[in-house]
C-alpha cells in the first residue's frame, strides 16, 4: 500500500456512507483527524450475537432441547445478507459470505436437531423460510429429503427433489437414489 492513511480514510469515509443508508443517526463520526464510533449511540451487534449463538448451537455437551433453543433464537436473528445492495463491495464479499456459511452450518445443525426429535412440521418450516433467505446449502436439501423419506412423506420428498435437482452433483442424485431404495 502506497499510503495506508489514505487507503484507512477511505475505507472510513465508505463505511460511513453506507450507515448512513442504514441509520437516522450518525453511527461513524469524524472530527479532531480521526474517525470513531458515535459515543452517544448505544451499539448492540447482531452480527456478534449470531456468531455466539451459532457457537453455542454446536455445542454437543448441551440438551438437545437447548440447542434447539439457541438455533431458534440464531435463526430469528439471521435476516439475509448483510448491508443489502453493497454486495458487490469486495472489501465486504468475505464478511458477506462468512455469514452465509455459518447460517448454512446453522441451519443444518438446526435440521439434524429436530430430526432426531423427529418434529417434522418445524423441519418444514425451517427449510421453507431458510430458502427464502439464503441459497441453502446442499448438505441441509439431503438431510431434509432423508427425512422425508424416513417418515414416508414421499410426495413432498419427490417435489422437494425436483426442485433441487438442478442445483445437485451427480455425486448427490446418487445419494438420494440411495436414499430412495432403502
Amino acid at each position: 500500500i502506497d499510503n495506508p492513511y489514505s487507503m484507512v480514510k477511505n475505507v472510513a469515509f465508505r463505511t460511513k456512507k453506507m450507515f448512513e443508508s442504514v441509520c437516522m443517526l450518525p453511527i461513524i463520526v469524524a472530527g479532531g483527524g480521526t474517525y470513531s464510533i458515535n459515543k452517544e449511540l448505544k451499539i448492540w451487534v447482531d452480527t456478534e450475537e449470531f456468531e455466539i449463538l451459532c457457537q453455542k448451537a454446536s455445542n454437543k455437551r448441551l440438551t438437545v432441547e437447548n440447542r434447539i433453543e439457541i438455533c431458534r433464537d440464531a435463526v430469528a436473528l439471521y435476516k439475509g445478507s448483510a448491508l443489502p445492495n453493497f454486495e458487490a463491495e469486495i472489501w465486504l464479499s468475505a464478511k458477506i459470505n462468512y455469514y452465509r456459511i455459518l447460517y448454512n452450518e446453522l441451519i443444518r445443525t438446526y435440521v439434524e436437531l429436530l430430526k432426531e426429535k423427529e418434529d417434522m412440521n418445524t423441519i418444514f418450516q425451517i427449510v421453507a423460510s431458510a430458502s427464502e433467505i439464503e441459497e441453502i446449502d446442499n448438505n441441509v436439501h439431503l438431510l431434509f429429503l432423508e427425512a422425508l423419506i424416513e417418515k414416508k412423506y414421499y410426495r413432498y420428498a419427490k417435489n422437494h427433489f425436483k426442485k433441487i435437482k438442478r442445483q445437485l452433483s451427480p455425486e448427490e442424485e446418487k445419494i438420494v437414489g440411495k436414499m430412495w431404495q432403502r
